[in-house]
């Protein structure tokens, strides 16, 4: 589903707003000093391994039988 949110995404704003609360007057997000975007980093990371593995890669004659649609032909 595209409007779902991948596990790391969940954790990511987890820990994001945990933080907040714990660390900023009136949870105010402007004041959130990006602790946990290496996470985001992380996910995008692995996203684009798997897409050059099965477009350029040594797997770009397999199907990704995973996710369907996961891999977006360039």
């Amino acid at each position: 589903m595209d409007t779902s949110l991948a596990t790391i995404e969940a954790l990511y704003f987890f820990f994001r707003d945990y933080d907040v609360s714990l660390n900023c007057k009136d949870r105010n997000y402007a004041l959130y000093k990006g602790t946990y975007d290496n996470l985001l980093w992380l996910y995008a990371f692995n996203f684009k391994l798997i897409q050059d593995a099965y477009t350029v890669g040594d797997k770009k004659d397999k199907v990704f039988a995973r996710i369907p649609g996961y891999i977006q032909k360039q």
